[in-house]
């Protein structure tokens, strides 16, 4: 498909080009990433994520790459690098984030944000799971009381009895939980589980102790991390349609800069993917062999991989090369996202509870600063939202029946699609070669 005209619409500079303007000042909407793209997947998540989660991602990239952004280049603080030339000239690139092991690096603004967009998604989901301890504090409960009953069941078959676990079965039976659909007979045991995931725990330790020279503590401290992010994670991705999987792992990273900072360990391991991966990087080697060239520009740009690129540099230096202004920016934010939770979670409740529906979401923020100076998904999903909205409130009937499997379809659909064209891109036979790239800007058209 080829981009400019089906994939990614660069409109205003296409009508303006047209019209034979050619003012230096017009790419700068095309720097910041301003554009169309049409991408069913993220059309359908919008559908899905409804108008609060979309606008407030597509506001965040508004005031990230709308003002924040060209602020900080304005004032100096931040720099990108020009890679036009010719009738080009002006082209910049504000996403680039090597060089960050240098000791005269000036970041760039997609560097200066990524921590407060970090900062956004640690805390306000935290703050979040924290504020909702009740639910997991009655898990616990309820997982107590289950095992409890179990052995207690155990040991009245066997002739024997214990006082607590009897006292803590009758709680079990006093729960008033809902019956599970599975007989005991269809459910995981309980010692299975607990016995794996021991043994799994125990396996994790030794190996990162004897094949990777890893303390095994911080093996351990893997594993607690993990069930952490995990539900930040599963919060995250049920209020944007996008798990903050990149956030969460750049928070373990940055424990464990503090922990080991400068350790020097270098990687052991080569992961080695199936047919799948072969057929990707076989149409697209650009993913895993980057150029070096600013001007060189990936089918699949990886936000997340350029953003872990720069937080693992930075965290293996002896001082994390974080600006003072990003810092005291992000430690800001980070305290308004807290405040904001709780004051949704203790003063907007009953007849102002309704006013919650105006609170920014957060982690949709964060996620807008952390993926960088793009705003075709922002896009595609607040227009996915707000044709759910329109859809909902006119054809309401029509948008239960049909909306849940249409967004489905648009988003699996997309997903076969990038096969397809892989295998296009491998006979030669794609956009890439086939296509034309007018109005495509820095392209010969």
């Amino acid at each position: 498909m080829p981009n400019g005209i089906l994939h990614t619409g660069h409109n205003l500079h296409l009508v303006l080009r047209l019209v034979w303007i050619h003012a230096s000042g017009l790419l700068e909407p095309e720097n910041w990433g301003w554009y169309i793209q049409l991408t069913p997947a993220f059309f359908g998540s919008g559908i899905l994520v409804g108008l609060n989660a979309a606008v407030s991602w597509w506001g965040g990239t508004v005031v990230a790459w709308g003002l924040i952004g060209p602020l900080l280049v304005h004032y100096g603080e931040c720099i990108g690098i020009a890679v036009g030339e010719g009738k080009w000239e002006g082209i910049t690139r504000f996403s680039v984030m090597t060089g960050v092991d240098n000791p005269d690096y000036v970041p760039s603004p997609r560097y200066w944000m990524l921590w407060p967009g970090v900062m956004v998604l640690m805390v306000y989901s935290l703050i979040e799971f924290f504020l909702h301890g009740k639910v997991v504090w009655d898990g616990i409960k309820f997982a107590v009381h289950e095992s409890a009953r179990s052995i207690n069941n155990r040991l009245q078959a066997r002739g024997h009895s214990n006082a607590w676990f009897a006292k803590q079965a009758a709680k079990a039976d006093a729960d008033g939980g809902v019956e599970d659909f599975a007989s005991a007979q269809e459910q995981v045991p309980t010692w299975v589980w607990v016995a794996g995931t021991l043994a799994a725990l125990i396996l994790a330790m030794i190996v990162s102790e004897v094949q990777f020279h890893m303390n095994a503590g911080l093996a351990l401290l893997a594993c607690i991390l993990g069930v952490i992010f995990a539900f930040m994670s599963i919060y995250g991705g049920a209020v944007t349609d996008c798990a903050p999987l990149t956030a969460s792992a750049k928070a373990s990273q940055l424990v464990y800069g503090v922990l080991r900072p400068g350790h020097g360990y270098s990687a052991s391991s080569v992961f080695l993917a199936p047919g799948i991966f072969v057929l990707f990087m076989s149409a697209y080697p650009c993913v895993y062999r980057p150029s070096d060239d600013p001007a060189d520009i990936c089918p699949f740009a990886a936000p997340s991989v350029a953003a872990w690129q720069a937080v693992a540099t930075a965290v293996t230096m002896p001082s994390i090369p974080i600006p003072k202004s990003s810092a005291y920016f992000s430690i800001a934010m980070g305290i308004l996202c807290a405040v904001q939770a709780i004051v949704k979670h203790f003063w907007l409740v009953g007849s102002r509870e309704k006013y919650r529906d105006w609170l920014p979401n957060w982690m949709s923020v964060g996620v807008a600063w952390v993926l960088g100076p793009d705003s075709g998904y922002a896009n595609a999903i607040l227009f996915g939202s707000i044709t759910a909205w329109w859809w909902r409130k006119w054809f309401n009937n029509h948008f239960e029946m049909y909306a849940f499997a249409i967004a489905a379809g648009l988003i699996a659909g997309e997903g076969f699609g990038g096969v397809i064209n892989a295998a296009l891109e491998l006979g030669k036979v794609s956009g890439s070669f086939k296509g034309t790239e007018i109005a495509l800007p820095g392209a010969e058209w």
